[in-house]
C-alpha cells in the first residue's frame, strides 16, 4: 500500500501541474491517459498472476489516477461553481448515499 500512497501524492501534484499549465481539457486528457496506464498495467498483472515487481507498479499507477480524478473533480467543483460550499455538499451526499446503495446491494447478493 505504501505504493499507493506515493501515487496518490504525485499523481495530485500532477495533474494540478497539468491543469494549472494547460487548462481543464488538458487535465481531463492526462486523467483519461492514467485510467488507460492504470487498467493496462491491472489486465497485465491478472495475465501473470503472481506477487512481484508489477504489482507495486500497478499499485503506483493506480494511486496516481485516483488522485488525479479526485484533485480534478475537486477543481471543477471549487472553480466552476458560485457556491463554494454548495457543490462539494451535494457531491459528498451522492456519494454516500451510492456508497449506501451498493453495499446494500452487495450484501444482498451474497446471502
Amino acid at each position: 500500500m505504501i505504493p499507493l500512497g506515493i501515487g496518490e501524492v504525485i499523481g495530485g501534484f500532477m495533474v494540478g501541474f497539468v491543469i494549472d499549465r494547460w487548462r481543464q481539457k488538458a487535465g481531463v486528457l492526462f486523467c483519461m491517459i492514467t485510467t488507460a496506464i492504470a487498467y493496462g498495467l491491472v489486465f497485465a498483472w491478472i495475465s501473470i498472476w503472481e506477487f512481484g515487481v508489477l504489482s507495486f507498479f500497478v499499485t503506483f499507477v493506480w494511486g496516481v489516477q485516483d488522485s488525479c480524478f479526485c484533485n480534478f473533480l475537486n477543481c471543477i467543483l471549487g472553480f466552476e461553481f458560485d457556491s463554494k460550499i454548495i457543490p462539494f455538499s451535494i457531491f459528498k451526499f451522492v456519494q454516500s448515499l451510492f456508497v449506501f446503495v451498493f453495499l446494500v446491494c452487495e450484501s444482498k447478493l451474497e446471502t
